[in-house]
């Protein structure tokens, strides 16, 4: 196992080091372009790091190097083998957060990113679905966050038989990256210990969560990086697994309890952006 998370960490490795260096460029730097991508996923590559130009993550660096280094992660795994399915996964893995962190959701921010990615019409539809909904979350007992992770995995269920295994591996690319960046909770001197360890154990349980409800449409070895990440995590933060089996349990109670109540929202909220149009 440790030799798996090893392994992982190296791609992650490998894709920061190429957006570290190219940040300090102009756009379509040298140092990406001895890649083998198609216009396709250049057209996307653009689109995000020129719309999200001067957002940053909450490690501090800007927020167009996430999407551009998980998808670099995936190139890296599919490109030698099958290099068709590595682009659509990459292309969509570069929008999957745009209209989040950038315009926001609404039927004119779709339009005019549908129109900027000409040569994808998927990747703007998974900076849609393959985000949040937004949607009214204030008729819900729990707090937000927690309703904002059970309608996510609940929004791509919803449109599941719409969606190829693109978008299923760019939900788990995503993952990927995010979970080699935990530290930062870590090392956050404003959260108490059981703080950390609270916000920690749910981020472990929403993973397995996302492995249970929609493993199986993803390539395998994305979601054994995602399990091994669990593993290897839920070790080195010291939460015990009746802590992580509770966590779980009470993401799938609440998708029991609410499903019948998302989805309807759900589906109201395509319709207002327009995202089979």
């Amino acid at each position: 196992m440790k030799q798996i998370h090893k392994s992982t960490l190296s791609l992650v490795e490998k894709a920061e080091k190429v957006c570290h260096s190219a940040s300090k460029r102009e756009l379509i730097q040298s140092e990406y372009k001895h890649l083998p991508f198609n216009d396709k996923v250049w057209q996307a590559f653009w689109v995000n790091t020129t719309g999200l130009r001067g957002v940053l993550r909450k490690t501090g660096g800007p927020y167009s190097t996430h999407p551009t280094e998980a998808a670099l992660i995936g190139y890296y795994v599919l490109g030698p083998i099958d290099k068709e399915i590595a682009h659509s996964t990459a292309a969509i893995c570069l929008l999957h957060d745009y209209l989040e962190e950038g315009e926001g959701f609404s039927a004119q921010s779709f339009k005019r990113l549908k129109k900027s990615v000409t040569l994808s019409v998927d990747s703007a539809r998974g900076a849609v679905i393959l985000s949040e909904p937004d949607i009214d979350y204030s008729m819900y007992e729990y707090p937000t966050r927690i309703m904002e992770y059970i309608a996510y995995i609940e929004q791509i269920k919803c449109v599941s038989s719409k969606l190829n295994i693109c978008f299923f591996n760019s939900v788990f690319l995503d993952k990927i990256h995010n979970g080699h960046h935990w530290a930062y909770i870590v090392k956050n001197s404003s959260m108490t210990k059981e703080q950390k360890s609270k916000k920690l154990t749910l981020k472990l349980a929403y993973y397995q969560y996302v492995v249970d409800q929609i493993g199986e449409h993803a390539d395998p070895k994305f979601v054994g990086i995602v399990r091994d990440l669990i593993q290897h995590y839920s070790g080195e933060f010291g939460i015990a697994q009746p802590l992580m089996d509770q966590g779980l349990k009470k993401l799938n109670d609440i998708s029991t309890k609410h499903k019948s109540q998302l989805k309807p929202q759900i589906h109201r909220y395509h319709e207002l952006i327009g995202v089979w149009e």
